[in-house]
């Protein structure tokens, strides 16, 4: 970057401080050691002199405005979020809202909300933090401040308007914080799905907002939905409300899809000896019209997500009933095939006992579960993040790593070198990660873990090392398969993934301001792949479908196809 491109008070206060060290590494290992331990007064020293000798390194600078903000030296933090933000040290909506909170701090209430604004303006991913943050508590009742946050007293506006705030306060951010939100015929056509123009996008929500007294809540939700759904990527979500009834209303089963039928895996116990039915309709609508009827509220990168996804909405009965699936709002009679095979008609209710089983993988505690008692590994330990198990009967080290997080007493960079030593210790023929359960996580912690796979030639090699992947497998858990397929010899094996190799993503959830609907919005572009990747999916090497009477009976078909594999030399 060349410093004529920087704002002039900002090249001023650069060429002010320029200066030469002698030992500057000495400054490095400190500073960064200071900064990872969160010594942030012991950082201000190496960083001051870092900053100062090589003035356009983004890193010294945003760290010195850390320092100097949590040691309450408002003034300081306030100038080195200002250069941060013109050397692009990080996200410059986050380095504004920097910015504002220093100032607030100094109550300084025209620059903080002028700051703020371009935070607002370059759509600040933690909004919700502004909206918290104790650093504005003096203003939280500024008109102009609760503006700008998307902060509003719902008893003061009536129900029509307040619908209508929350559809304005949507499309702008849409428009602010989405990556690639709109359809487009240009190069940048190939980056998300989405079905909108922008200018659709605009009449859509104008067409809405005027619609809003004639509409009913539930209908309006069901059109909020459908907008989301439209940004065309599987992180773009609505994710629900902790305050409205109906998002928490669900039926006390848990549903999956095999084979384009939807059986019942899961159940609350009073519903055990559901087990392993098959639907067959919802109320009078056949399964698979109601399918049709859930699928546009659904934001997918590929059919895979869809039929990972679609199953959790089946549950949500009073959205079932909004879109004329089922003739009330707190209960649904489904027609039933028992494994038996005798057919059946039972009316269930909707409870708020388990709302979201979406990450309680293979179903929630006390619950029952259609392969309780299996021994199968991939049907094991399915809550924990990642865990191992060597057989020295086969030869296989199996790693089943279901979330790319640390756990309570671990870290995965901790769990990657007991990998290590696993691998060097046993006579390992086969690695197998079984991914097919892994729907993200933070990709950043991926590293140790890859890296430890792909620099050990024991297992990085031709038919010693495979990835199980399936429709579950997303976001983080999916950059991780692009890694794989681009550092290692990983074979894959299983169902084509619900992730795409190169998509918008990232979770930064927010709340409208009215209804208090949670939203996610991706704004950032993960390129898992080579840019030359326009795939909507990772397909497996080795096809192995997930089938009803395979699972039922705990038998694991992408194990046994690798089993089955030689093993070269």
């Amino acid at each position: 970057m060349s410093q004529r491109h920087l704002a002039p008070a900002t090249l001023a206060i650069l060429l002010a401080g320029a200066a030469t060290a002698n030992d500057l590494v000495s400054d490095i290992v400190s500073a960064r050691s200071a900064v990872e331990h969160q010594n942030w007064r012991a950082a201000i020293v190496p960083l001051t002199r870092l900053s100062a000798q090589s003035p356009l390194n983004g890193e010294w600078r945003l760290n010195l405005a850390r320092a100097h903000y949590l040691t309450g030296d408002y003034v300081a933090a306030t100038d080195d979020y200002r250069i941060a933000y013109d050397l692009k040290a990080e996200d410059r909506g986050i380095l504004a809202f920097g910015v504002a909170k220093c100032e607030a701090r100094l109550k300084h209430r025209a620059e903080m909300l002028k700051w703020l604004a371009v935070a607002d303006s370059l759509g600040f991913r933690s909004l919700q933090d502004a909206r918290s943050d104790d650093d504005f508590a003096a203003y939280r009742g500024d008109p102009d401040y609760r503006k700008l946050v998307g902060l509003i007293d719902r008893s003061a506006v009536s129900r029509d308007d307040g619908w209508r705030t929350d559809i304005q306060f949507l499309a702008e951010w849409v428009q602010k914080k989405s990556f690639h939100p709109f359809r487009t015929a240009t190069g940048d056509r190939i980056l998300s799905n989405a079905s909108y123009t922008r200018e659709e996008f605009e009449a859509a929500t104008r067409k809405l907002s005027v619609a809003v007294p004639a509409l009913s809540d539930r209908e309006i939700e069901l059109a909020l939905f459908q907008l989301v759904a439209k940004l065309g990527d599987g992180h773009s979500a609505i994710w629900g409300s902790p305050k409205r009834r109906e998002f928490g209303l669900t039926l006390p089963l848990g549903f999956y899809e095999f084979d384009d039928e939807l059986y019942v895996v899961s159940a609350a116990p009073a519903y055990a000896n559901l087990l392993g039915a098959k639907v067959l309709a919802i109320d009078e609508t056949r399964l698979p019209e109601a399918l049709k009827k859930i699928a546009p509220l659904i934001g997918s990168d590929n059919p895979q997500w869809l039929s990972a996804t679609e199953p959790e909405y089946v549950r949500h009965v009073p959205f079932l009933h909004g879109l004329g699936i089922t003739r009330a709002e707190n209960a649904a009679d489904l027609r039933l095939q028992l494994p038996d095979g005798t057919k059946t008609t039972l009316h269930i209710a909707a409870d708020l006992s388990q709302p979201d089983i979406w990450n309680a993988v293979p179903k929630p505690s006390g619950w029952r579960w259609i392969a309780d008692g299996s021994k199968a590994d991939f049907q094991i330990d399915n809550d924990k993040p990642w865990w191992l198990r060597w057989s020295p009967e086969t030869g296989v080290l199996y790693l089943q790593y279901n979330k790319v997080a640390d756990d309570e007493h671990k870290t995965l960079a901790q769990f990657a070198d007991e990998l290590s030593a696993a691998i060097d210790h046993h006579a390992v023929k086969k690695l197998v990660v079984d991914m097919r359960n892994n729907n993200g996580g933070n990709t950043y912690l991926n590293e140790p873990l890859l890296l430890v796979i792909a620099g050990n030639p024991k297992v990085n090699r031709e038919g010693h090392l495979y990835v199980i992947i399936g429709r579950r497998t997303f976001s983080a858990a999916m950059n991780a398969v692009c890694y794989f397929g681009r550092m290692t010899k990983a074979i894959f094996v299983g169902e084509p993934t619900g992730g795409k190799p190169n998509s918008p993503g990232d979770e930064t959830p927010f709340a409208l301001p009215y209804s208090g609907i949670v939203v996610n919005l991706s704004d950032r572009y993960w390129q898992g792949g080579w840019p030359n990747d326009f795939t909507d999916w990772r397909a497996p090497d080795i096809a192995a479908a997930v089938r009803y009477s395979d699972v039922a009976a705990g038998r694991d078909a992408a194990m046994e196809v690798i089993l089955a594999q030689s093993t070269p030399n």
